[in-house]
């Protein structure tokens, strides 16, 4: 029979294998909210966009735009996306516009991705709040074109809208005309932006990195060049925290509700948020429209999207009788007509309608807080699985020396 000793040091690796899957799935279904700390260089880059704000709130003006280059692709997506999506949410909750570009293809597409999805979450507009110039190559001559003339460098966004007619570029001219560069980086380009847009035009950059590459900036931190460093998933999930703390003093629950309600409202009604038209009427409802009358203007197109729901449920009725319809005038009328001729279905139609449209808003709003807390979560998980390879590492070291000593 196997001694102690013997059986703690041939454990299957099989079952310690399982035993960390075990543990890491835990926090990522039932959500432990372990407490994280904050560190200067997360602190620094909350607490710069937290003073730009404060600053145009005290002189009466918009705050001082932020450029973010994205260069990372789904490798990385891990531990930067999360950091990425961290500071939109602190731009657009303080009104900060935001631009971006890429210097990779891949991550063109993910800057866009994630500035529209988080842009849905807090009322933010295309073109007025933030803009998108997707791929951008080679980097050094934009680089050095921001800081001489951005217009120039830039011209044309991801939707082929010319420079001078994007609102939020207005009175962009040089990096003088902007408070912070981001860089989103998995590779070095990060060393780029210190090396010309910091030292030849005196840029503040601060850069979020994956684990593995956050000791290489460190000293550039601490001579100055780098105002601050979103350092992996750890440096993403204290951002976080600091972001959902904001979000409970700023009473942002009821704001991100309300986007999302006109967010799926009109997406329902086929006015989708690429177009100028969906840019306009979201404006208007989220700025321009007073308390009291959100909801009743928000329901115009909740009618229009019901109306397209009744089309397509009665569509060979309706392309049956427009065949017949004698003039313009009538065709309009069909589907009144269908209607009350139909009033049960319709009423069935109205239940499955409002049936669908609070299981799709319960989704975006389930899917956008746990999107806000991503790299937290993550972090439980890591926290976790870390704690258990340690008592492994303990149990093994336990089982050599007790073989050396029998």
């Amino acid at each position: 029979m196997k001694s102690f000793y013997e059986r703690i040091m041939h454990i299957d690796r099989r079952i310690i294998y399982a035993i960390i899957m075990i543990v890491v799935l835990i926090p990522l279904i039932w959500s432990l909210n372990l407490k994280t700390y904050h560190t200067e260089p997360i602190t620094k880059i909350y607490n710069r966009l937290e003073q730009n704000h404060k600053n145009a709130k005290k002189n009466g003006v918009k705050p001082k735009p932020v450029f973010m280059c994205v260069t990372y692709g789904g490798s990385a997506k891990p531990e930067l996306h999360p950091m990425t999506r961290s500071v939109l949410r602190h731009c657009y909750l303080r009104g900060i516009p935001v631009i971006s570009f890429a210097f990779e293809p891949e991550a063109a597409k993910i800057a866009e991705d994630i500035m529209d999805e988080v842009a849905f979450e807090y009322g933010a507009v295309y073109g007025k709040d933030y803009a998108c110039f997707g791929f951008k190559y080679p980097p050094l001559p934009l680089i050095l074109g921001l800081g001489t003339n951005a217009k120039e460098a830039l011209k044309e966004d991801v939707r082929g809208n010319k420079y001078e007619d994007i609102p939020v570029m207005h009175g962009i001219r040089t990096y003088d005309d902007i408070d912070l560069l981001f860089d989103f980086s998995a590779s070095a380009s990060w060393m780029t932006w210190v090396v010309y847009a910091k030292s030849r035009f005196n840029q503040d950059i601060a850069v979020g990195l994956t684990g593995v590459m956050v000791s290489q900036a460190y000293p550039y931190l601490e001579t100055g060049q780098l105002v601050g460093i979103l350092t992996g998933l750890k440096g993403a999930a204290e951002y976080e925290d600091y972001l959902m703390k904001m979000e409970k003093e700023t009473e942002y629950s009821s704001m991100r509700e309300k986007n999302l309600k006109v967010y799926l409202t009109l997406t329902q009604a086929n006015i989708t948020p690429t177009s100028k038209n969906y840019v306009d009427i979201a404006e208007r409802l989220l700025r321009n429209t007073p308390e009291g009358e959100f909801e009743k203007k928000l329901k115009d197109y909740y009618d229009i999207a019901q109306n397209l729901y009744y089309k397509k449920y009665f569509a060979k009725e309706l392309s049956a009788r427009e065949s017949k319809a004698k003039n313009d005038a009538e065709k309009k009328s069909l589907l009144n007509d269908i209607l009350s001729q139909n009033q049960d279905k319709v009423k069935e139609l109205d239940y499955l309608f409002l049936k669908d449209f609070k299981k799709k808003y319960n989704d975006l709003l389930a899917t956008s807080i746990s999107e806000n807390k991503r790299a937290m979560v993550g972090m439980d998980a890591q926290a976790i699985a870390h704690v258990v390879i340690i008592l492994f590492i303990l149990i093994g070291n336990i089982g050599f020396f007790l073989s050396k000593w029998r």
